[in-house]
């Protein structure tokens, strides 16, 4: 990788300030991932076939800032770039090749309009290339769990196929790369405020709103059984009973997804005769996450209400404590069946540290204090959805650090 840049000061006088940086970068890489012959074989029990990629790819990129400084605590601030992709793949097929490009602004502003109290507002665009994998692995396989809405609510076969019309339901599914994929293009807006109410306690709240166009993911085959409700999707298989045979999957552009959401944080320090202590907070809220027209917010593995707290102490010599609290909100199945799929999840983790002396530490803590299960979710194989939750229970842990 090359880059270069130039930077400074191009005006000033006593009320108005513009620096500007100037940039270029260049890269080129080549990737291979390799499957072992046994997987790529799919000889090994539980497994599925490999998903090999060989690919390269050649980045130029071009790109201007501005920050500009007014009276009354105002500053605003403006960007551009430029980002241009060649890539080539083997797609086990024959030979892909793609040229990607495109240029995108970005505007903020911020103001302060006491000591205590910072506003902030943020307009953008972002443009995303595919990664090589995404573009060009060649075809794996695998049996994830769904339930058949289609074959078993539409025509009616729940009570009469009772083995089959389970969650638990393995499908023969077909994942692999996708070399006609187009860039991911997005519009962000975020808006917001940092309030220092006192010496010891901050506040921040943060509204953001993303609009995507051709975004890039992976689709999930309970989205693809959700949306096929007439039984002709392209990328389902099924037999002339309308059972599932066989499920493409892999990556493709949505038309559209948008989302929208609160952030929030707070921090607060109380010191005292017996040590100092801390509270954070961070909480998330989703009012949004429409995706080809159906809102997943609150929805099995779209949780919208997210959050941590943690307590922490430190007696300002040798020992400090911590307990962390991780909060995953309740989750509903709507759209494969009536009940409620995902209760609120909770875990906590205790940690305690001692400095024994200034080249030695010891730390010993518990993870998952009251030994909270993962909520769990068929359609994922390993039975539960891992970009969520951890699946191990209680656990202890003891560490020594030691510097030489």
């Amino acid at each position: 990788m090359i880059d270069a840049s130039i930077s400074g000061e191009i005006y000033s006088n006593e009320h108005i300030s513009i620096s500007a940086v100037f940039g270029a970068e260049y890269s080129y890489l080549d990737f291979e991932q390799i499957s072992d012959p046994e997987s790529g074989l799919g000889i090994i029990s539980g497994g599925s076939g490999g998903d090999d990629v060989y690919a390269s790819r050649e980045r130029q990129s071009y790109y201007t800032e501005l920050a500009v400084t007014l009276p009354y605590e105002v500053e605003l601030s403006a960007a551009l770039r430029y980002d241009g992709y060649e890539l080539e793949g083997d797609t086990g097929e024959d030979i892909s090749t793609s040229e990607l490009s495109d240029t995108v602004p970005k505007l903020g502003v911020s103001w302060r309009p006491t000591e205590d109290l910072l506003l902030r507002a943020s307009w953008g665009e972002a443009f995303r290339t595919p990664t090589m994998s995404e573009m060009f692995a060649t075809i794996s396989y695998g049996f994830p769990s769904a339930y058949d809405s289609y074959y078993c609510d539409t025509l009616g076969y729940a009570e009469s196929d009772t083995s089959y019309c389970t969650d638990t339901q393995q499908h023969l599914t077909y994942y692999g790369g996708n070399p006609d994929l187009e860039p991911e293009n997005s519009e962000s807006l975020t808006f917001g405020m940092v309030y220092d109410a006192t010496d010891n306690l901050s506040l921040e709240l943060s509204y953001y709103r993303y609009d995507y166009e051709n975004k890039i993911e992976s689709i999930d085959v309970d989205d693809l059984i959700a949306v096929d409700t007439d039984g002709t999707s392209s990328n389902i298989e099924r037999n002339s009973s309308g059972q599932i045979v066989s499920i493409t999957s892999g990556y493709t552009n949505y038309a559209q997804v948008t989302t929208s959401g609160l952030d929030f944080t707070a921090n607060y320090n109380l010191p005292t005769s017996i040590g100092d202590f801390g509270v954070n907070l961070e909480y998330s809220h989703v009012f949004s996450y429409e995706e080809e027209g159906i809102e997943w917010a609150g929805e099995l593995s779209y949780p919208d209400n997210r959050g941590n707290i943690t307590l922490d102490w430190n007696d300002g010599d040798k020992w400090t404590a911590s307990w962390r609290t991780l909060f995953i909100g309740s989750q509903s199945n709507d759209y494969y069946t009536s009940d409620e799929f995902a209760e609120n999840y909770f875990k906590h983790n205790v940690t305690v540290s001692y400095q024994v002396n200034d080249s030695m530490k010891v730390t010993a803590g518990i993870n998952n204090l009251t030994d909270e299960l993962v909520e769990e979710n068929p359609g994922e194989w390993r039975g539960y959805d891992d970009a969520l939750y951890d699946p191990l229970g209680r656990t202890l842990n003891f560490k020594v650090q030691a510097s030489f």
